[in-house]
């Protein structure tokens, strides 16, 4: 059997955390045959290999020691899966099964598996309303129920996520379990994330991260020059913003396969077909690798305005640029490619742009 569960099933336990010098992992992977185990930190930035052990007859321990607790995971030497753990001196079981990863041990283990189970929820549950919406596509008012009933899933999520990490604070789990996420997190939210974090946790290196990374990110706030990028239009021509005329601009980040994207490109015709006259530019950048679903979706929504993409899917490197998270995604610039507003939407975004075109 390949390595390939990542889900950290959480059993009650009580632990009394008793301070030693190493740590111990023992574990067992089901169906798995004789090989190599590596016990590996990205903790740094790069790849550092901390342990080598055989697995025999499903069986498998390392053992060393760390002088704080560090991000680690379990992985074969062909990188064959992932079993994350936050690593410290203490002693760890491990099972692995077809239903998922037991991990038991370690303080801030046990704290991690609780932010685990939240994450397990929420996946569990977009995965079934992809389905769902899957299924009612072309019946509006269903999908919309069904979007809001799952948002609303996820602030509850959030709000469990928040309690913990503000119960666990100064710890590095709480540090951690951000920078796992920092990436997928609007900025608004990791600052809120991150000010719940204690000094301590601050100054741990997923600390420092996320600080980092929100530093970067206030770079692409309201008042800022957007950075300026170049991209393939669907005639094989460039699209580059600085080159871009108009006295407002919307940068648009969507995809063909986004049904919200869809939903809202309906809405952008009737603001493109009354405000381009008047002095308004879209450039929609999708996020979709498949040329002939881009070029379909555009013909198919009315897309009239400037489209580009590189083809490169979530990978894209203007997204990471403007460090996209979720579609929609937008920006609203002025002729000076100043940033004025992000992701307004439908009366929003059509009073902000009758209000940057009045009197230019």
């Amino acid at each position: 059997m390949k390595l390939l569960l990542l889900i950290v099933l959480v059993i009650g336990t009580s632990i009394t955390t008793i301070a030693q010098e190493n740590y111990k992992i023992s574990g067992k992977i089901e169906g798995m045959a004789d090989g190599t185990l590596l016990l590996i930190s990205e903790e740094r930035g790069m790849v550092d290999t901390l342990g080598i052990t055989p697995i025999i007859n499903e069986a498998f321990e390392f053992t060393g020691t760390t002088d704080k607790p560090i991000g680690a995971y379990i992985t074969t030497t062909d990188q064959q899966g992932i079993i994350p753990l936050i690593l410290e001196n203490a002693n760890f079981t491990i099972f692995a099964g077809t239903s998922g990863v037991i991990i038991q041990g370690g303080f801030q283990q046990e704290i991690y598996n609780r932010f685990c189970k939240i994450n397990t929820e929420i996946i569990q549950q977009q995965t079934q309303t992809e389905l769902q919406l899957t299924e009612q596509k072309g019946n509006n008012s269903k999908v919309q129920t069904l979007i809001n009933q799952f948002n609303q899933f996820l602030e509850n999520a959030q709000a469990k996520e928040k309690k913990l990490l503000q119960e666990y604070a100064d710890t590095y789990v709480a540090a951690y379990v951000i920078f796992s996420s920092m990436q997928q997190m609007e900025l608004e939210t990791l600052k809120g994330r991150y000010s719940l974090l204690g000094e301590n946790a601050k100054s741990t290196i997923p600390g420092q991260a996320i600080a980092n990374l929100i530093a970067q990110q206030e770079k692409l706030t309201e008042g800022n020059v957007a950075p300026d990028f170049t991209i393939k239009k669907t005639d094989g021509n460039s699209i580059v913003l600085r080159n871009t005329k108009g006295k407002v601009k919307l940068i648009h980040f969507w995809a063909s396969w986004s049904i919200p994207c869809r939903q809202e490109n309906i809405s952008l015709l009737k603001i493109y077909q009354k405000y381009h006259t008047k002095g308004l530019e879209i450039i929609s950048i999708s996020l979709d690798n498949n040329r002939m679903e881009w070029l379909k979706a555009v013909g198919e929504d009315g897309m009239i305005w400037e489209n580009g993409s590189d083809l490169k899917g979530q990978q894209s490197e203007i997204a990471r640029l403007f460090f996209v998270k979720n579609l929609p995604h937008s920006l609203l610039l002025d002729e000076n490619n100043v940033i004025v507003a992000k992701n307004l939407r439908d009366d929003a975004l059509r009073e902000k742009i009758a209000e940057q075109l009045k009197g230019k």
